[in-house]
């Protein structure tokens, strides 16, 4: 139901609030994707805590599987931090986000349908950016390499294939494994990878504790 403001009764004192109500919410956000811009930790977890839910239930809606919207929220959120210093009008975050949501679900899907003639199924690491923002801003990508340091040099040579669209078949080729072995290989670092990414943004929240 649309109710408009008038001149008079309680209908205009309601939508006067509730007009104030939304330009203290957009005031609110426009600082803190500013904040989150300039590298600000503890404003880019604020806006992964504020929209994670809504993210997960925009893919939800694309693609219906669980799994996959799991893998493409930490995709969107490591894509959005990673882009924010390029972000010039922070009135238009909310359409970004959604945006960059949506082409991580359409680029998802794509490379679903060319997996039986190639094997391209990267599933978690989808399209993932690799440039690195200015001097001083904080870069999730870089947090990731430093998280996976610990990894076997397979793992890591198998993650970094991930990211640049390798398939399953040269892999498997070059690390003299049966297509079978490869695919249980990539899902344990898909495991591992969530595990990295939660507990990355588990610390990241911690600071604003």
């Amino acid at each position: 139901m649309i109710v408009e403001c008038t001149g008079s009764g309680g209908v205009s004192a309601s939508c006067g609030k509730d007009a104030e109500a939304e330009e203290a919410r957009a005031s609110d956000l426009h600082e803190v994707v500013l904040r989150a811009r300039d590298g600000d930790l503890v404003a880019q977890s604020e806006l992964v805590r504020r929209y994670s839910r809504r993210v997960s239930g925009f893919l939800h809606g694309i693609l219906r599987d669980r799994i996959a919207v799991e893998d493409l929220t930490q995709i969107t959120w490591i894509k959005v931090v990673q882009r924010l210093p390029s972000l010039r009008d922070p009135a238009t975050f909310e359409s970004w986000l959604f945006t960059t949501a949506r082409n991580a679900a359409l680029d998802y899907m794509r490379r679903m349908q060319c997996r039986p003639a190639s094997g391209c199924d990267e599933n978690a690491l989808i399209n993932l950016p690799a440039e690195r923002g200015g001097e001083g801003d904080f870069d999730l990508l870089e947090v990731v390499e430093k998280k996976t340091r610990s990894w076997t040099q397979t793992n890591r040579r198998i993650l970094h294939d991930l990211v640049i669209g390798t398939s399953y078949q040269d892999m498997a080729a070059r690390e003299r494994l049966s297509l079978g072995a490869l695919k249980l290989r990539v899902h344990r670092i898909r495991r591992l990878l969530r595990a990295e990414l939660g507990a990355m943004l588990a610390e990241i929240r911690s600071v604003r504790a």
